[in-house]
């Protein structure tokens, strides 16, 4: 358990020095050596707005329980939207109404 937590651990520290530390920092380093980044600044805002979703995401998939957790979650609602569905050939088809031709 110990183990998972440590990956866990890094890969939450990797997480916000790629998505923001990394990103912001090659701009303040164009900037200051007058460089524009031009149209590739929108990247910033990007993985800016894709970090509070991506960060949880390794506690989910490396620990374990949590793991279990959210694939039975995933597994219970993937069964629940089954719909039970009647063979064709069933005494319980609908026949389509004569509708007139126009």
């Amino acid at each position: 358990m110990q183990s998972q937590l440590f990956y866990a651990l890094v890969f939450q520290t990797l997480i916000p020095a790629l998505l923001l530390h990394f990103p912001v920092s090659v701009m303040f380093g164009f900037v200051l050596a007058s460089h524009g980044l031009g149209i590739y600044s929108c990247i910033i805002s990007i993985t800016i707005s894709f970090y509070p979703a991506i960060d949880p995401l390794p506690n989910f998939f490396i620990i374990s329980p949590y793991r279990k957790a959210a694939f039975r979650c995933f597994k219970r609602n993937w069964q629940s939207s089954e719909v039970n569905q009647v063979p064709p050939n069933s005494k319980n088809v609908v026949a389509p109404a004569n509708v007139p031709a126009i």
